[in-house]
């Protein structure tokens, strides 16, 4: 019987309400019993998690490291936040941005550090950060312009390709290679390519080196409620806002907005092979509210 359906009086109790047969009873092996996995490899503590073992008297366990990342900015154009802005300067975003990407899951290990346009320095900043991170992140360079020295600076390191250039838009200019167990991608400079290629690359690689048997973004459907026309044959990851069963495509894709990004919860993915997509289709989403 518990408490609050009792009443002392004196020395008496009182009981206001009689129990089920068994109720209020804990018996032995209810929450797990002997011999059961408390927990699958791949699960991700949380704070439950802990509380949990800590219940089961369990007070260490083998878990993944959390990877320690480097973010390598370039451009000779690119200048610091907050101060006043010089003629032919941008305002350098994409460093900050990525480190705050990395700190929504849980990645705190992170250096940011900046290359000047030429192969020498752009090489000597990827020897340092190869020898002291997990995973190295290099924003712009990765092109075809004449100051785009990253790629011959990664394999001059030693990093092996596995794959340059995708057939999508933004981040067509992606880069990805390998040096013993460290990884490291080349990302658009332009801000929303960077984080786009984020989202679809390098977010599910990270969780996958985090121990993550589910590494990729949840993908949704939603209906369309606009017509989309994709004639460059490419996939599209276009910024969009999800609200309930529908989801809008926002003004203002082009690579270097960030503007609309800020507002979107969503990438609206329309494939290389879909030409058109009419108004009330339904259609793919990553849900971007992890």
């Amino acid at each position: 019987v518990i408490q609050e359906h009792t009443i002392r009086s004196g020395d008496e109790l009182i009981l206001e309400r009689l129990p089920n047969r068994k109720a209020n009873v804990r018996p032995v092996g209810e929450q797990i019993t002997e011999g059961t996995h408390v927990l699958k490899k791949g699960h991700q503590v949380n704070e439950a998690t802990i509380g949990f073992l800590a219940g089961l008297g369990i007070t260490q366990i083998e878990v993944y490291r959390k990877p320690s990342v480097t973010i390598l900015t370039t451009g000779n154009e690119l200048q610091k936040p907050g101060t006043p802005l010089k003629p032919n300067h941008i305002y350098e975003s994409n460093g900050i941005m990525l480190k705050n990407a990395l700190s929504r899951i849980g990645i705190t290990e992170v250096q940011i550090s900046k290359a000047e346009d030429t192969l020498a320095a752009t090489q000597e900043a990827v020897k340092k950060a190869l020898q002291h991170s997990d995973v190295l992140l290099v924003s712009g360079g990765i092109s075809v312009g004449d100051y785009d020295f990253v790629q011959k600076a990664l394999l001059n390191n030693c990093v092996k390709e596995h794959f340059y250039k995708v057939n999508q838009k933004p981040g067509k200019p992606l880069w990805f290679g390998t040096t013993e167990n460290r990884s490291v991608f080349g990302l658009p400079g332009n801000p929303a390519s960077s984080l786009t290629a984020f989202y679809i690359y390098v977010l599910p690689h990270l969780h996958s080196r985090m121990g993550s048997l589910k590494p990729f973004l949840n993908e949704r459907k939603a209906e369309l409620t606009e017509d989309i026309n994709n004639k460059i044959g490419k996939t599209l990851f276009l910024k969009a806002g999800v609200s309930t069963t529908k989801i809008t495509p926002y003004t203002g894709q082009a690579s270097s907005m960030l503007n609309t990004y800020a507002l979107s919860n969503a990438l609206l993915v329309v494939p290389e092979t879909e030409t058109a997509l009419k108004t009330g289709d339904l259609v793919n989403y990553i849900d971007l509210s992890f």
